[in-house]
């Protein structure tokens, strides 16, 4: 997902709409580039030319940079005399420029002269040069008008700070420059004093400024903020917070440009390439990276990674520049950027995957027991998912609609130890994309995504289940949770609750659909043959293939902290590379099973490479921590699918291969239903008699509404189940069947012991299908259930017993014409 901000009316519109998308990156190209044997030569060796041109420094931090200074900028105070609101106190803001260029804003305040900054931020130690300080004094009726024609807030007084040297705390003046008329001294004895325009520097107030340079002392400080809830701050972006006529364009870029990747995702692929549409569009944005493997976007000073090879470096490199703090992350999900509405909760606003080193190393240990590779290998672990899956195949039909339903309860389960009712799960998997809407707006916009949705029924959900997550917690984690603060367990809470919503809770059930698309779809019949048909020894390799070729997270992303550059590992486009060479070659963008070797060796899709020493449950490592729980939960659902009798005894239920579609987004939600050769005592009876499939099942209706005896068997008790569904709902009368108003031929069906043929159906007598469907019933009765062969099977009468009555009784209906 992929969008950032604009102030108009039509972006807002271009954001919802495109809430759907899962893409997007440069700018709207004007042709598309398709990628033939002979450019695929030809970009291997231009790749090859290129190799030797350096990259940006920002792109992959191999080299660390000099080092960071934590800077501190709190108690700002401004003489009233001074402020610039002639009534009441000002409304005061810092804007704060390196030398370099780079920008951070504190918060706004309201009416007040005495204000907390709490601006706390890195600054690299190598600086040169001072850090420039404004004081500003917010006029609301500048918001606008700043941004579109140049009109300005005032300006309070400025400061200079220098972050040489080791520094504790001081107060440091806020001078504004004062300009007047004054009479001057001519300095000479004979001549008057005479008026004369002077400026001079003034003080208008005080800035309490913090640096510290010793290691020890930041990390010390960085944890004593953390504990008291309060952020560090990062460089301004123009796509975060636009304050320009430049960056509310460079906003509305990006979404315009978001916009068009949902379009060319969706409905620009080339047919028989899901995908393409995507891949065209990004290739297009290489610009002037040419065959590096780099693209330009999505949006300002963001550069997105291409290459498979290049994506494996900066993978293998990003964990060592995050430990040293040359590069962070923010509130962001694959290659979407979110405001921070979802997260009131948390100090930071922002899901856990954006969560400072702290917050994520808290949280990364428990995710390991919950769900990490250990938890994965626990034979417990995948009976109780084999036994689920089972579960959900038990029935005579399927919608992968339901598999996200099916993941939430096991997820809730695994996290937390919650058993969460069908029901339960229903309500929590519906949510998941009002969340997704909400989070996707723009951040100045942030409440235009309550017109698509329900925000203040979420955020109400999302406060009850927190406080679910708590107590689970605190059951299954007793003496971690003691030890955390109530801030730390909200953000743990917090943090288990983005994982079931936005990880796991939405990549599984993305797979399995595209997963049955590609068994049951026109897509997957052109690549693997019209004959194929999934067996057990292929089936991990079939999900890594899904996986590999339809990844569920698009994207991988980090900013570098001296450059304030926006850096995607686009996981989607590096696993479709055909040139690098440690990709998937030339069928890089088919759909091949290939050996489970190569893709231990080269897959990516879980950010594979962002471990430390190869240890998921570092507290560092940024891996998927469920990778192979992940893999486990889908393979068993395919494999329960296959217990019972995978494609040979499931057709889809309306669906032909053409209407089962692929993109690069998306696939058609398969619905499946189990083929009459293949059945179990499980069909449900009315439905077969063309009853409508919402009724009860067969056995209830066998132990409902038949009295049981053992002495009877179970043929006879389907029989007479079949003769009480007749008679409740009874054949049409004459009165009631139209005659015929054209002649069209149908199909026709064996009918009876005779094996008279009969119409299949008849639009014109609803009930025909029911009718010729119970002939079908007597014969499946006969095949799959048993009957007694001789008398000594069905017992014997117990004294006091009227056999007609208890046979009466079973058979639960009998004519009143006839004489049992």
């Amino acid at each position: 997902f992929v969008f950032h901000s604009m102030p108009s009316t039509l972006v807002t519109l271009c954001v919802l709409l495109s809430l759907s998308c899962a893409h997007g990156f440069g700018v709207i190209p004007h042709h598309k580039v398709s990628f033939s044997e002979e450019s695929f030569s030809e970009e291997v060796n231009s790749r090859q030319r290129d190799a030797s041109t350096s990259l940006p420094a920002f792109l992959i931090r191999d080299t660390p940079t000099s080092g960071w200074v934590l800077l501190s900028l709190t108690d700002l105070r401004i003489r009233s005399e001074h402020d610039a609101d002639s009534i009441g106190d000002a409304d005061p803001y810092a804007w704060v420029t390196l030398p370099s260029g780079l920008h951070y804003r504190s918060r706004g305040f309201s009416d007040d002269n005495t204000v907390d900054l709490g601006m706390h931020f890195y600054v690299p130690s190598d600086l040169s040069g001072t850090v420039k300080v404004e004081i500003y004094d917010e006029d609301s009726l500048t918001d606008w008008t700043n941004a579109f024609v140049g009109a300005q807030d005032d300006v309070v007084g400025t400061l200079h700070v220098s972050t040489k040297g080791v520094h504790t705390s001081s107060l440091a003046n806020v001078q504004k420059e004062s300009c007047g008329w004054r009479w001057c001294d001519s300095g000479r004895w004979w001549l008057p004093d005479y008026p004369c325009w002077r400026c001079s520097q003034i003080s208008v107030g005080s800035l309490r400024v913090r640096v510290l340079r010793e290691e020890s002392a930041i990390a010390s400080e960085v944890a004593a903020l953390n504990s008291a809830g309060v952020e560090l701050i990062e460089a301004w972006s123009p796509l975060l917070a636009p304050d320009s006529v430049g960056s509310y364009w460079s906003q509305a870029m990006y979404y315009t440009t978001n916009l068009g990747y949902g379009i060319y995702g969706s409905l620009g692929d080339e047919v028989g390439k899901p995908g393409s549409g995507i891949w065209n569009y990004v290739e297009d944005s290489r610009g002037s990276y040419g065959n590096l493997g780099l693209a330009d976007g999505p949006g300002v000073d963001t550069v997105s990674i291409i290459s498979h090879e290049l994506a494996v470096q900066a993978m293998e490199s990003f964990i060592p520049a995050l430990q040293r703090g040359d590069y962070f992350r923010r509130n962001e999900l694959g290659i979407q950027s979110f405001n921070g509405r979802v997260w009131p909760e948390k100090p930071s606003h922002s899901i856990g995957l954006g969560d400072n080193m702290i917050d994520h190393q808290r949280a990364r240990v428990l995710f390991d027991d919950m769900v990490g590779p250990a938890m994965a290998k626990n034979p417990r672990t995948k009976a109780t998912i084999s036994k689920s899956a089972d579960q959900f195949w038990a029935s005579s039909s399927a919608s992968m609609d339901d598999a996200g339903v099916w993941s939430t309860l096991l997820l809730h389960q695994f996290h937390l130890g919650l058993q969460l009712t069908w029901e339960e799960g229903v309500t929590f998997s519906s949510n998941q994309f009002g969340y997704l809407g909400m989070a996707s707006a723009p951040p100045n916009l942030a409440d235009a995504s309550c017109l698509a949705v329900n925000c203040e029924r979420l955020l109400l959900y999302k406060e009850m289940m927190l406080e679910r997550y708590k107590n689970a917690l605190s059951v299954k984690y007793p003496e971690e949770w003691g030890g955390y603060s109530a801030l730390e367990r909200t953000k743990v809470a917090s943090q288990v609750m983005d994982s079931l919503l936005f990880a796991g809770g939405l990549s599984i059930p993305t797979v399995i659909k595209f997963g049955f698309a590609v068994l049951y779809g026109e897509y997957g019949k052109s690549q693997l043959g019209n004959d194929f048909v999934l067996h057990e020894d292929q089936v991990t390799r079939f999900i890594m293939e899904v996986i590999r070729r339809f990844p569920p997270v698009a994207g991988f992303p980090s900013w570098d902290r001296k450059t304030n550059k926006h850096v995607i590992i686009d996981l989607f486009m590096a696993n479709l590379d055909p040139v690098s060479q440690t990709g998937w070659g030339d069928t890089a963008r088919d759909f091949k099973i290939r050996e489970l070797s190569e893709y231990h060796k080269k897959h990516i899709g879980w950010a594979n490479n962002a471990i430390v020493n190869g240890d998921s449950g570092h507290p560092d490592s940024r891996v998927c921590p469920a990778m192979d729980l992940s893999i486990l939960m889908i393979t068993e659902f395919f494999r329960a699918f296959l217990r019972r009798g995978g494609q040979a005894c499931w057709d889809t239920d309306g669906q032909s291969p053409a209407d089962i579609s692929v993109t690069g987004y998306s696939a058609t939600s398969v619905q499946l239903r189990e083929s009459r050769a293949c059945g179990t005592a499980e069909w449900e009876v009315r439905d077969l008699l063309g009853f409508g499939s919402d009724e009860q099942s067969w056995s209830n209706w066998l132990f409902d509404k038949v009295t049981i005896d053992d002495r009877f068997d179970t043929h006879t008790r389907a029989v007479a189940l079949a003769l009480r569904v007749g008679y409740d709902d009874p054949p049409d009368t004459s009165a009631v069947v139209t005659a015929p108003s054209q002649k069209e031929d149908v199909p026709n069906v064996p009918c009876g012991l005779a094996g008279i043929l009969v119409p299949a159906n008849d639009e014109h007598q609803g009930d025909l299908q029911r009718l010729n469907a119970a002939s079908v019933f007597g014969e499946i009765t006969t095949e799959l259930l048993t009957f007694p062969h001789t008398a000594d099977d069905c017992g014997v009468w117990r004294q006091g017993e009227v056999p007609s009555k208890i046979i009466l009784d079973q058979i639960g209906v009998w004519p009143e014409t006839r004489v049992l």
